[in-house]
């Protein structure tokens, strides 16, 4: 309706004086948000948030912003979080990093509970590398970064810090992968799209090394040499879900 009618701006008026950091029934002073991406706020709201159903953002042109503010204020120029961007309405895939990708699968006993470890780990993947993902697990961990720097040196320097620490015990190092990102509005509702997307791949022989659920994406990560075939028949399986 608002770019029907040419509108500059969509004032959004609630209970609340914007987006904010937390729920404040959950936390404490909770702050308030001066503006916010859309694709931000739709991983907010496909992870709990209650404030706004994803499903409605897919609606917001790109060049009107949404200002959210309380109605307490009685005033429409008020205060409050601008929304803006605009989402992909339909699934999508793109390869999330331009360049390869390599994993660390560190195992180990108890790593959850030392996180002293993942932290010294990651220290030094910052100053390696590129961190892109990571899944971590009562005894184990998968760090997913760019071969783009000083790969090998953090292989080592990493290497050093499991035979530092009892609780790590080895690593196991996997290189030239591609990093796919699945995305769009409702994907958290399309019912077994991880089912598909793997069977998609497997039915080609193509080995998935990891899958990484974030907010509303999902991230695959395959073998580099495989990236063009693994983009279009991702692409294909999304297009059959949405039919």
């Amino acid at each position: 309706m608002a770019e029907a009618l040419g509108a500059d701006e969509v004032v959004l008026v609630t209970d609340a004086d914007g987006i904010m950091s937390g729920d404040p029934k959950v936390v404490s002073n909770p702050r308030r948000l001066v503006e916010i991406d859309v694709n931000t706020l739709v991983g907010l709201a496909d992870s709990g948030a209650k404030f706004i159903h994803s499903k409605a953002l897919k609606y917001k042109p790109k060049d009107i912003n949404a200002r959210v503010i309380n109605h307490a204020a009685g005033d429409l120029t008020g205060e409050g979080t601008i929304i803006k961007g605009a989402l992909a309405t339909e699934l999508g895939v793109d390869m999330g990093y331009p360049s390869q990708i390599a994993e660390i699968t560190i195992l180990g006993h108890n790593l959850a509970a030392n996180p002293e470890i993942m932290l010294e780990i990651m220290e030094k993947a910052k100053a390696q590398s590129t961190l892109l993902g990571m899944s971590t697990s009562t005894n184990s961990a998968i760090l997913y970064l760019s071969e783009e720097k000083n790969i090998d040196q953090l292989f080592n320097e990493t290497h050093k810090t499991i035979l530092k620490h009892e609780e790590a015990l080895a690593m196991a190092v996997k290189k030239g992968l591609v990093f796919l990102k699945i995305s769009g509005v409702g994907l958290e509702e399309t019912h077994g799209i991880i089912g598909t997307l793997s069977e998609t791949l497997s039915q080609n022989s193509i080995n998935i090394s990891g899958i990484l659920t974030i907010a509303s994406s999902i991230l695959v990560f395959v073998d580099w040499n495989e990236r063009e075939n693994a983009l279009r028949l991702i692409k294909h399986a999304l297009r059959s879900k949405e039919t």
